[in-house]
């Protein structure tokens, strides 16, 4: 009759009308064989014993008489299992139809403005709401529950109506009522158990039911079935075709100050992209490929092969020393990026080659771009000056792996192979994992990055008179 998750998980209100069913909700530790007296003899544990139990072998065996049972339960889904919670005890007044007595504790629930169930967005404990076709001072009910026992409220102020969602919108309890004879709504906000009226809402093209509520942001969306689609077309993907026949899903919202946030607007679901759809896609498996092919070739497994030849007074620059000189370098970018589309560094990463907000090839801009002036900028003064803005403020500069100053053609490999360390950072690992500190640029153009070694710190003359006067000693 109801469904509603929060943060406890879901929550189901479910019309019964299996004994057997409703035996197993308010009894789940009982065995379902005790239900047989014998293998030949069923025993309905509500319902009586069966003819079969008294008649010949050669009578011919009819169904056993069934009572109706109808009978609300509210369930919630605990480690995989349905768990019973007690209805509150006045839910049974509500009901329009004929209660069946029939079965201790089954009532028919019918409420016939409808039913409502939702969850409190922070405490993750339902509310039940119960509606009223009457006009009455209160023609709903509202039961919160609080773990143990239910709190009951009557709320006032709602017109008498047969179609209610509801939901909470900024911890409030909202309720859409459908006006009669129009494909409208009003939202009426509900606090101390007195609705207010937000405003009303038109439905463009609404059908009888099917309609719910939903938060979204500050607003309360209605989602609901409209007419039926637009036909197919040629260019309609055939997944797409059959659901072209059937009725459009539509959504429209406002907020708690009765402005509306939300046309109504059609929601289409989209088929599947399929593998490289997508611009970011091909961009991810065209870097990824080429990165694994070159690392295959130009990584030196034999050691004879892979000798480093440094010149005297130099080292191998720290990795924490040239990923501040990194820094350095990216700075460029980020301010060409931040003057030509506004955005700061902490809202690049959606819109990063590999991570497109949208994944096409206007969301990747600015990531390109900011790419494109890194290696631009890099590779000028490393030509110029053999070295880049970063590697000059720490004081490094790139060698080859005989101890030269690197070729121009080295230089632009390294350079241009640093727009994949940029779009995919996992590439950033090879540095700490390979022998030399190399990048993936440094492997292909057979470069390393290096600095001076630090002066050794003079001997002191405590170390030296010692020494002194031992050699004395012994002559």
């Amino acid at each position: 009759r109801a469904l509603a998750v929060g943060p406890t998980g879901p929550w189901v209100l479910v019309r019964v009308e299996s004994a057997k069913t409703l035996a197993l909700l308010d009894t789940p530790q009982a065995d379902p064989a005790e239900w047989f007296e014998d293998e030949d003899d069923e025993w309905d544990m509500l319902a009586g014993p069966s003819d079969a139990a008294t008649a010949t072998p050669e009578a011919e065996l009819e169904p056993a008489p069934t009572q109706p049972i109808m009978a609300d339960r509210l369930l919630q889904l605990q480690r995989g299992q349905w768990v019973s919670v007690p209805l509150p005890g006045g839910w049974a007044e509500g009901a329009t139809d004929e209660a069946t007595e029939s079965v201790p504790g089954a009532t028919s629930g019918a409420w016939g403005g409808g039913v409502q169930l939702v969850v409190h967005p922070t405490t993750g404990q339902p509310e039940l709401l119960g509606f009223s076709r009457q006009k009455t001072d209160a023609n709903a009910h509202r039961w919160r529950w609080d773990g143990e026992t239910w709190q009951h409220q009557a709320v006032t102020g709602l017109a008498p109506s047969v179609h209610q969602v509801a939901a909470y919108v900024d911890g409030q309890l909202v309720i859409a009522q459908r006006i009669d004879n129009r494909t409208a709504a009003r939202l009426v906000l509900v606090r101390g158990g007195v609705g207010t009226l937000i405003g009303e809402l038109e439905m463009e093209g609404l059908r009888m039911g099917r309609w719910g509520a939903a938060p979204a942001g500050g607003s309360l969306a209605l989602l609901y079935e409209a007419g039926a689609a637009a036909d197919a077309t040629e260019d309609t993907p055939p997944q797409m075709q059959d659901a072209a026949a059937q009725a459009r899903v539509m959504a429209v919202a406002m907020n708690l100050l009765g402005q509306q946030t939300i046309e109504p607007t059609e929601l289409v679901v989209q088929p599947p992209a399929p593998i490289m759809g997508h611009p970011d896609q091909i961009v991810m498996m065209t870097i990824l490929g080429t990165a694994t092919i070159l690392m295959f070739v130009f990584w030196r497994r034999d050691p004879r092969r892979s000798r480093l030849i440094l010149p005297d007074g130099y080292e191998l620059t720290p990795l924490f020393r040239r990923g501040l000189a990194g820094l350095v370098d990216l700075l460029p970018g980020f301010a060409v990026v931040l003057v030509v589309y506004g955005i700061t560094p902490e809202g690049m990463g959606s819109r990063w080659p590999m991570r497109p907000s949208g994944g096409g090839w206007e969301d990747m801009l600015p990531g390109l771009l900011f790419i494109g002036v890194t290696v631009a900028h890099t590779m000028l003064t490393e030509l110029a000056l053999g070295k880049s803005i970063g590697k000059l403020a720490f004081k490094m500069e790139v060698r080859s792996l005989v101890g030269r100053r690197p070729k121009p053609m080295q230089i632009i490999l390294r350079c241009l192979l640093k727009s994949f360390d940029l779009a995919a950072q996992l590439l950033l690992l090879l540095p700490v994992i390979g022998p030399f500190r190399q990048r993936l640029g440094d492997l292909v153009a057979q470069t390393v990055v290096v600095s001076r070694k630090p002066p050794a710190p003079p001997e002191s003359k405590d170390d030296e008179e010692p020494r002194g006067r031992e050699r004395g000693d012994d002559d």
